[in-house]
């Protein structure tokens, strides 16, 4: 179709530029004569003119068809290439979907306090006590003394208490007048004292249930008065 199109560009652009003495028809020739000159056919070169206009625009629009169609397959061939590499790409790389978990808190048991059976009361009138009978460096003399004291509370005869047993009339002088002050060392051994008897089932620590003033600044200690 393109090409018929130029051709008949072609005859029109060749009758636009005959000579102006062309009139598009052939010479009458009268006898006995000459021959008229011919005049130019203005009309005929402008149909001309018009057949040529109207052809290359004909040729334009069929040019700007086929430029559609060709930029529309360039598209769809364009796109498929895409969506091809798309799912090649996907097959060949997987997305890996990751689950967040949230992790379980974490169960911290709490310290468990556990309180000492003696009271306060017990435990200072025990400290007291070896202040008033034993020396301050002297620590094997104060465990002794303390393990008389539970061990009259173990054997009942003498109170049924700590302080029962202190507090008892002629029994412990320490007790009630103190010859030094109270150290730390005096807790520690009435401490770990209270903490055997109690842990032995509140039994006797020894055999020791009287003591009395001994040698080298030291208490002498037996089972029987």
């Amino acid at each position: 179709r393109m090409f018929c199109s130029a051709c008949r560009i072609m005859s029109c652009i060749s009758m636009y530029l005959l000579p102006s003495s062309y009139s598009g028809r052939p010479a009458i020739f009268r006898p006995g004569g000459r021959s008229p000159p011919a005049t130019p056919s203005r009309a005929f070169r402008l149909f001309a003119l018009i057949q040529l206009i109207i052809e290359v625009i004909r040729i334009g629009k069929d040019l700007l068809r086929v430029a559609a169609v060709s930029m529309a397959f360039a598209v769809v061939v364009t796109g498929g290439v895409f969506l091809a590499q798309r799912e090649i790409t996907a097959v060949d790389n997987p997305v890996t979907t990751l689950t967040v978990c949230s992790p379980e808190p974490l169960l911290v048991d709490e310290p468990v306090v556990v309180s000492d059976p003696w009271t306060a009361e017990e435990l200072d009138a025990m400290v007291l006590t070896l202040a008033g009978e034993c020396y301050e460096h002297k620590p094997q003399d104060k465990r002794r003394v303390c393990e008389v004291i539970l061990n009259r509370v173990s054997d009942g005869g003498f109170g049924s208490s700590i302080i029962e047993v202190l507090s008892a009339e002629n029994q412990f002088n320490g007790y009630w007048v103190q010859s030094r002050t109270v150290s730390e060392n005096d807790y520690e051994v009435a401490e770990q004292a209270l903490r055997d008897w109690y842990n032995g089932g509140c039994k006797a620590l020894s055999k020791y249930l009287f003591f009395c003033a001994g040698d080298n600044l030291e208490n002498e200690f037996r089972s029987e008065f």
